[in-house]
């Protein structure tokens, strides 16, 4: 197997593993949950899932796939978002189910092709690295407010820490 097919199952792999993380994680809260925001500077976890949804519009299927580019950014952190707990759970596998099956299409010389986003150029493989860290560091604010509001009662998503003998 060539190093750009092992980076194109490896990438496939790591944006699953995401995919079930933040599902585990949704799936454990209410819909007031999904939707509190800490404050005006803050989002909440609906608006993290319609970013990430801009996000995945705007990289893969504007800059990689080539569709027009539509994303409104501003909005994706509107204190009027407010989504249902299967809505969010419909938007993070509509982009998983995206990038996977772009990245499943994908042939291993495309990878250093260019691709522009907002005036830069970029290779393919950039894209999907770029969007592979944005969207874990937003896995990473899901999973904490969901240890937030859970405390005790919070499922790993992960390796479980061991138990401290009391």
């Amino acid at each position: 197997m060539k190093i750009e097919q092992i980076i194109i199952q490896s990438m496939i792999g790591k944006f699953e593993e995401m995919r079930t993380r933040m599902l585990k994680a949704v799936n454990q809260l209410n819909e007031e949950q999904l939707n509190w925001r800490p404050n005006d500077e803050s989002n909440s976890i609906a608006n993290i899932a319609v970013h990430i949804q801009g996000n995945y519009k705007q990289r893969i299927i504007h800059g990689i796939l080539g569709h027009p580019d539509e994303r409104d950014r501003e909005a994706e952190f509107d204190s009027s978002v407010y989504l249902k707990p299967d809505e969010i759970v419909t938007i993070i596998n509509e982009i998983f189910d995206g990038v996977a099956d772009s990245l499943q299409k994908l042939a291993p010389e495309d990878l250093l092709k260019p691709s522009y986003i907002r005036s830069r150029q970029v290779t393919v493989y950039e894209l999907y690295n770029q969007c592979s860290t944005h969207y874990s560091e937003h896995l990473g604010q899901i999973l904490y407010l969901a240890k937030m509001f859970l405390n005790d009662a919070y499922e790993t998503t992960s390796v479980p820490r061991r138990k401290e003998a009391r």
